[in-house]
């Protein structure tokens, strides 16, 4: 049986590819982002959290960070958080369309009670 690996495990993966270019460029916003949004597709939310947190620290009214934010919050079950951060953002940022898609789907508890809609 061969052993699974974890995209973080591979040296030529996309994610890795991605480090090693924030490496060279570390005040590069979209590369940033890009590498969180990857972070958070391999479920490695710890890791997205933390740019994006990086990223608010410098640039507090981004909202594609708060958005990875409550995204980050969502896929980690932390449903009524990732609510009120997707709330906030649209308040601060209220033609943000990916907010407001975000929530909708919060709201309508996409993922979950599926089966009820049938």
């Amino acid at each position: 049986m061969i052993a699974e690996t974890t995209e973080t495990d591979n040296p030529t993966s996309p994610l890795n590819t991605l480090r090693e270019a924030l490496d060279d460029s570390p005040e590069n916003l979209p590369l940033r982002l890009v590498y969180a949004r990857r972070c958070e597709e391999a479920f490695a939310f710890n890791d997205a959290w933390i740019i994006y947190a990086g990223i608010l620290e410098k640039h507090p009214g981004n909202p594609s960070a708060h958005l990875g934010m409550a995204r980050t919050l969502f896929f980690q079950g932390r449903i009524s958080e990732a609510e009120v951060r997707a709330q906030g953002l649209i308040e601060e940022h209220p033609k943000f369309a990916e907010g407001h898609l975000f929530l909708a789907r919060v709201l309508c508890g996409e993922g979950e009670n599926q089966g009820d809609l049938e």
